[in-house]
């Protein structure tokens, strides 16, 4: 995926996302390299939220959704995003203006992530970056095709820095692939199993 190709008159936080070297977007363009352009399905469960002012976290909690966008924009398919949080989707909504000006097929959902999975499970990549919380990130995985889709998760430090929502998915599903982000975090990923 080319990130040169940004949007003429881009909004601040699309250019500030692609033009800063952050931890996790080695991961987004790894896994997204892995559909080798082909049009797919994204779920993201977790839209950004909290001060849009700070680009530190911007970067990080929000840029998943402008490489998500910048996919489907450039390869089809489509970006469903959502969170149970009304000003989290506003702000989302926000941030990836430009890609619904020129038609980018993105839909936001304000609704818990775990219901929504429960009852949509047409997607090549989910990724689940809700609450930091062990069981709903559980509970979550549990309800997806791996036959058809391949997960990203992110914060899987174990325990460190307070975040221990996948250690329910790395004590239970062993098939993971690390994926370090920094000097302390980390991100897993689980692939599409092939059938035998």
């Amino acid at each position: 995926m080319k990130l040169e190709n940004i949007l003429q008159n881009a909004n601040y936080w699309y250019k500030n996302a692609f033009e800063t070297e952050h931890f996790r977007k080695p991961v987004f363009l790894e896994i997204l390299s892995s559909f080798n352009s082909k049009p797919i399905n994204i779920l993201e469960i977790g839209a950004t939220g909290g001060d849009m002012h700070d680009l530190n976290y911007i970067h990080g909690a929000g840029g998943s959704s402008f490489y998500f966008a910048e996919y489907v924009r450039q390869n089809g398919g489509s970006l469903i995003i959502v969170d149970v949080n009304p000003l989290n989707i506003k702000n989302c909504k926000t941030m990836l203006e430009d890609f619904i000006k020129v038609g980018t097929n993105i839909e936001f959902i304000c609704d818990h992530g775990l219901n929504y999975i429960r009852g949509n499970n047409n997607f090549e990549l989910i990724y689940l970056d809700g609450p930091d919380d062990e069981k709903f990130t559980f509970e979550s995985f549990k309800l997806i095709d791996r036959y058809k889709t391949k997960v990203l998760c992110d914060d899987a430090n174990g325990f460190e820095r307070g975040k221990g929502k996948c250690v329910s998915l790395i004590k239970n599903y062993s098939d993971y692939t690390f994926h370090p982000c920094g000097t302390v975090h980390k991100m897993l990923s689980y692939d599409i199993i092939k059938e035998h």
